[in-house]
């Protein structure tokens, strides 16, 4: 069975029961069936808020299409803002019906508080808090604070046109309507009570009424030969014055004027300096005031007024003193002070101290700014003090004050003095920048010779540019040449050589190692002697080659190396005898030569600072090791490297022994300063 819309099937009647559906019956004969429906239903849910109600309220059922009337009221000082059905809003009604229901519903109305204006304002002088129009909920209390300005006073309160009087503040309890409230302010009023004693007049006399903040003048007048000897102002004396003013009159006030007849005091003044006023006589209760010039002499010697003292007293500070109510007779005099000037005259920099001091006292003055600098390298240096101050500190040494004083400033040009070095190939340290004061001489020096680690490079001062004074700024500039160590040495000699061995440069030697130094560029020449004659009879040395040719340009250091041969008389000998063999008959005997195996050498070879041991050339049998050879520095030098035949480097050992000796040998122990 299918339902309508907006209804709900109920079950079934006659031959088939139930709420099952579909359902089914088996037909045995005929048959009635009959599916009943009922129609559906839905809530409707009504709420108030606070301050009304709704009715009915809570929850309603209605059938489809069904229709239910709400009414809404609002408490007493409420009304209602607002109806809404589904949350849309139907507008301020108090009845709504909710027809054709077809869903679950909601209803709901809202009230708020009443709420009344109040209108406020103040006039001029003054204001009124809240002002303006305030909008007041129903029942609440509303307070307005009334604050007039100032020299001003409430003159009347009007709520809602009726004065309740200078009332502040005021409230409205328990609004239920609209209301006003306006406030009104006058200015304050003050009284003057003037009076005058006999013999003589106030103006204005009597009760004078006077704005609040304005100003009133009184004129005080004694009668022929009488003197005024008070007035008094709301009760304190304020003195003999002749006139007297209230000024910003903020309350009531009194004043009082009492004359006495006039009687003369003496008022005596002393000084030895200055100008003073003259002593006067004074009628008795007056006032007079004395002074004097505070100073007195030229520009460079015075007299300054330190103070006075009165009737013997105490010295207080000033040049001018007032005597008031003057009742007796009276002395003033004043104290002076001698001073001396002192000028303080710097051309340069900033000095201090110059002024007036107390003669016989003792003072310093200074000067700043030292060094200035007035040009690129040039410089002002204080160097002292001259005319009446002395020393050499920027404060100079104490000054007594005993007159007229100029202290002056002594300066002294420096100038800048950079160092620079050209044509060096090492490392160099050239001399600190200096300040040198004009017409001196340069302190700084350049090292006159560099060395490298290995000893065998150096460079040599050649000059500088230094001027015998400075008078500018000036870089001094050290030209260097340099030099390369040229070690020339040889192989195959031994001690039994005699005569010349080696021209180099024109010199002869007879002794081999020589070094020699040779600036870079430059050439070196020199010759080895083909035969080298020996102590030893019929023994000579033969050149057989050298690692270089003469004439050698230098560009580093070099090791120039000789290699000679010994040779004997046998040897010479068996050289012959191919010459005269051939010329020798049969049958005549040939002498045999035994021929022998030659000795190798090592030579060693010390450059620098320190020896090597032995320091000889050593004889060795082929294929024996060499003694050991022990490399010792100097005091004050180190080993730099130690060479094999002039290639293999072993660097700073102290030791060294040659094994299975086939060749001739050198050992070359190079040193260096530490």
């Amino acid at each position: 069975a299918s339902p309508a819309a907006g209804w709900r099937f109920g079950g079934w009647t006659g031959n088939l029961t139930g709420i099952l559906n579909p359902s089914s019956i088996t037909i045995t004969g005929n048959s009635a069936v009959t599916a009943v429906f009922v129609a559906n239903q839905y809530t409707i849910s009504a709420s108030a808020s606070e301050g009304g109600s709704i009715s009915p309220s809570g929850i309603t059922i209605v059938d489809n299409g069904g229709n239910q009337t709400y009414n809404i009221t609002a408490s007493f000082g409420y009304h209602i803002v607002s109806v809404t059905v589904n949350g849309t809003s139907v507008g301020v009604v108090n009845s709504y019906m909710v027809s054709n229901v077809t869903g679950d519903t909601t209803i709901a109305a809202n009230f708020v508080l009443n709420a009344f204006a109040i209108n406020s304002w103040a006039g001029p002088n003054g204001s009124i808090d809240p002002n303006g129009t305030v909008a007041v909920a129903y029942g609440e209390t509303q307070l307005f604070a009334i604050s007039p300005d100032v020299g001003f006073h409430i003159a009347e309160v009007l709520v809602d046109g009726v004065s309740i009087g200078a009332v502040t503040p005021y409230a409205f309890e328990n609004v239920t309507s609209n209301h006003e409230i306006s406030v009104t302010f006058e200015y304050n009023f003050h009284t003057i009570e003037s009076n005058a004693g006999p013999n003589g007049t106030i103006s204005p006399a009597g009760i004078v009424v006077a704005d609040w903040n304005a100003t009133q003048s009184y004129t005080i007048t004694p009668d022929e030969n009488y003197r005024i000897e008070d007035v008094i102002v709301d009760g304190v004396s304020v003195g003999a014055v002749s006139s007297y003013v209230f000024a910003q009159i903020k309350s009531d006030h009194n004043i009082t004027a009492s004359f006495a007849l006039n009687v003369n005091f003496f008022i005596n003044i002393i000084s030895e300096y200055g100008s003073t006023t003259s002593s006067a006589l004074v009628n008795a209760g007056d006032s007079h005031t004395v002074s004097v010039t505070e100073s007195e002499g030229d520009a460079s010697h015075r007299w300054i007024c330190t103070g006075y003292s009165v009737d013997g007293g105490q010295i207080v500070a000033g040049a001018s003193y007032t005597f008031a109510n003057v009742r007796s007779n009276h002395t003033i005099a004043f104290n002076w002070q001698e001073q001396y000037y002192l000028n303080v005259v710097s051309p340069e920099g900033s000095a201090t101290g110059s002024g007036w001091y107390d003669a016989g006292t003792t003072i310093t003055v200074s000067v700043s700014s030292n060094p200035r600098t007035i040009g690129n390298g040039v410089r002002l240096v204080f160097i002292g003090w001259n005319g009446d101050a002395s020393g050499m500190a920027l404060t100079s040494n104490p000054i007594q004050v005993d007159g007229p004083k100029t202290a002056t400033t002594d300066w002294t040009t420096e100038y800048q003095v950079t160092y620079a070095a050209q044509g060096n190939v090492l490392p160099l340290s050239a001399p600190q920048t200096e300040w040198v004061t004009s017409g001196e001489a340069a302190k700084g020096t350049f090292p006159t010779t560099l060395m490298n680690p290995a000893g065998n490079t150096r460079n040599i001062l050649v000059n500088d540019n230094r001027p015998a004074t400075i008078t500018e700024a000036t870089t001094i500039t050290g030209a260097y040449k340099t030099e390369h160590l040229v070690v020339f040495i040889q192989n195959g000699l031994e001690s039994d050589v005699k005569g010349t061995v080696a021209t180099i440069l024109e010199k002869t030697y007879d002794k081999i190692p020589n070094n020699i130094w040779i600036e870079a560029g430059h050439s070196v020449t020199f010759t080895y002697k083909s035969t080298v004659e020996s102590t030893t009879r019929g023994k000579q040395y033969l050149l057989t080659s050298t690692n270089s040719t003469s004439p050698l340009t230098i560009n580093e250091p070099i090791t120039i190396q000789a290699y000679y041969e010994p040779q004997t008389s046998s040897n010479l000998n068996t050289i012959l005898l191919a010459a005269v063999i051939l010329s020798i008959p049969p049958l005549v005997a040939i002498p045999t030569f035994a021929l022998r195996k030659r000795k190798r050498k090592i030579t060693p070879i010390a450059i620098g600072g320190g020896s090597v041991s032995p320091g000889t050339v050593q004889t060795i049998e082929p294929g024996d090791d060499s003694t050991v050879f022990i490399i010792t520095a100097n005091p004050g030098y180190r080993i730099a490297d130690v060479v094999i035949d002039n290639y293999l480097h072993l660097g700073a050992v102290r030791t060294y022994k040659f094994q299975n000796v086939t060749e001739n040998h050198t050992i070359s122990a190079i040193f260096y300063e530490d």
